[in-house]
């Protein structure tokens, strides 16, 4: 049995890795370390993200050390045998196969030489089971072990398919919960809602979950479908009855190019496959709020590259920090990092963004969007939390919430205007989980040199370019967790810089990750800037972690 290895991935989590190959032993080693740690319930332990051989383990250094919580892992690991990987529970999903919703059924019965029906029966006579759930929410990775297929994935990879379409290659089964590209064999389709955020469960799976599909015809398909679509209708008008038509407090005129709501983030759920979301430069968004008056984790409005234009229908403060949006109240510049007050029927605009990508529109009270899954935060990639998931659009109206602190607003601090696109941006690194998979010498000419930010470059991460980091052997890894900042590198060794709606889960090495202190500097990033990383302990970036944490709950604290 292969020792278990505890990896930094960044300055507020570890990877614990069991194995590189695929197994439900090792798979089973992974889901009972994490039910240790949960019936130790360590204070400081944010959630944990179950994957094929490895357990993620995100914290919070302001409640638990690194050093503590590996102490923690380290003295479980001893107790994590094979004979604690009992497997969840079975879960019988029906699905109508071929025709429509079966569309590579015929193909994949001609591939392995037997009928329709035969293919059918292989795929419904045997278990899966549920490995880890990722690439979107709620998106389960399942295997047999009896009767694999002998066909992989189509050649021309689909460019969208339908939500809850079952996909096959090999012995592997997904169920997709949305609508999205796929080269996987589509052979059929359940009525079941695999995701909804809506539910209190949202989430059909869980890791360690078996399934057991069931061949349904098309009416017993459209009498299930019939009853999802009445309890999400439901749910729709229980949402509307909360957030219905009542005044707003703020009329979005123009949205500007990427306007959306936002607060710290949605945790709990990675596990899940549900990217956490939130700022892409934690500390403006954190000054904002403060500067408004607002307690931390209120909602505000992130702006991208040009701002909106909104008439403010109520008396209120706004502060603006991050990239210099110029901001204007009835045409009249205003100051950035500095609480503003807005009386009724003015209307709030802004220049495009001189220096940055990003600034954050703090409103006193907070921006009140119904919370999704605990968090306000927009993920637009799954139209999940916000508005409708989406950013804004001319025509919106908004209210304002009550997440006051105690004391006023109209104070200001020294503006913290992110770098010009001309100047080089120095990042801190932490390396691993997979620093040892490149070549030391590409990863020290990495280091020296740095790399290029290219037009690639959005929430979910940013392209760079550089001379292409050489691999020691193989080039891909075993999926698993993936931190904000994470600099992963697929196998043209061009690094790709992962940002606040990455992935939760991935199958590229990743050499290290940004220290937490610097990661609003590299949401800031702009397409042509130059980019210069520098090494640091976990130890040094915790430390460097600690020093700002408490500076801001000082700031706070003096301001309540």
């Amino acid at each position: 049995m292969e020792q278990a290895r505890i990896c930094a991935a960044g300055d507020k989590a570890v990877s614990v890795v069991f194995g590189s190959v695929i197994n439900k032993e090792i798979n089973g080693r992974v889901r009972a370390l994490k039910n240790a740690l949960l019936s130790l319930n360590v204070d400081g332990i944010t959630e944990m993200v179950t994957t094929y051989a490895a357990l993620a383990v995100p914290f919070e250094p302001a409640l638990i050390r690194r050093k503590d919580l590996i102490a923690k892992i380290e003295a479980v690991l001893p107790e994590i045998t094979a004979a604690e990987t009992k497997a969840g529970p079975v879960k019988e999903i029906p699905v109508l196969y071929g025709g429509e919703a079966g569309p590579d059924l015929s193909d994949c019965a001609a591939k392995e030489g037997k009928t329709e029906e035969e293919i059918v029966r292989i795929h419904t006579s045997h278990e899966h089971y549920i490995y880890m759930l990722g690439f979107s929410p709620g998106h389960p990775y399942s295997a047999r072990d009896e009767e694999p297929f002998s066909f992989g994935r189509r050649e021309t990879p689909r460019v969208r398919i339908p939500e809850r379409s079952v996909v096959v290659q090999r012995n592997l089964t997904n169920i997709t919960p949305f609508s999205q590209p796929c080269g996987w064999r589509v052979i059929g389709s359940t009525p079941l809602d695999v995701t909804d955020y809506g539910r209190s469960e949202p989430f059909l799976f869980e890791a360690g979950d078996r399934i057991k599909f069931k061949a349904i015809d098309r009416a017993e398909y459209d009498r299930i479908r019939e009853k999802e679509e009445k309890r999400r209708q439901a749910e729709k008008e229980n949402a509307e009855a909360i957030f219905g038509d009542s005044p707003s407090d703020l009329e979005i005129l123009s949205p500007g190019f990427m306007t959306t709501v936002q607060d710290e983030g949605r945790f709990g759920y990675q596990a899940y496959g549900v990217s956490p979301a939130g700022p892409m430069d934690a500390r403006a968004f954190h000054l904002a709020d403060l500067l408004a008056g607002n307690a931390q984790n209120t909602a505000a409005l992130e702006l991208c590259v040009t701002g909106p234009e909104i008439r403010v229908n109520t008396n209120t403060t706004v502060a603006l920090c991050g990239a210099d949006f110029g901001m204007r109240i009835d045409g009249v510049p205003v100051p950035s990092y500095a609480g503003v007050p807005v009386q009724k029927g003015q209307v709030i605009s802004f220049t495009p963004a001189k220096r940055g990508r990003y600034g954050y529109l703090a409103f006193r009270g907070g921006i009140y969007v119904p919370e999704v899954m605990g968090s306000r935060a927009t993920l637009m990639k799954n139209q999940l939390g916000g508005v409708s998931g989406r950013k804004l659009a001319a025509g919106d109206r908004l209210k304002l919430g009550f997440g006051l602190l105690a004391g006023g607003a109209l104070r200001r601090l020294s503006a913290e205007v992110p770098a010009a696109k001309e100047e080089t941006v120095t990042l801190r690194v932490v390396k691993g989980p997979q620093d040892d998979m490149f070549t030391k010498e590409s990863l020290r000419y990495f280091f020296n040199h740095g790399a290029v930010v290219t037009d690639a470059c959005d929430r979910q991460g940013a392209r760079l370019q550089a001379r292409p980091l050489e691999f020691t052997g193989a080039k891909d890894i075993v999926s698993d967790g993936i931190s904000f900042g994470a600099i992963q590198v697929p196998g043209d060794g061009q690094p790709i810089l992962l940002l606040s709606d990455r992935q939760t889960t991935g199958g590229y090495a990743k050499l290290g990750t940004v220290i937490t202190a610097d990661l609003g500097k590299a949401g800031q990033l702009q397409p042509g800037q130059q980019v210069r990383f520098v090494e640091v302990s976990p130890e040094t970036a915790e430390l460097i972690y600690l020093r700002e944490y408490e500076a801001l709950r000082k700031l706070e604290e003096a301001w309540k």
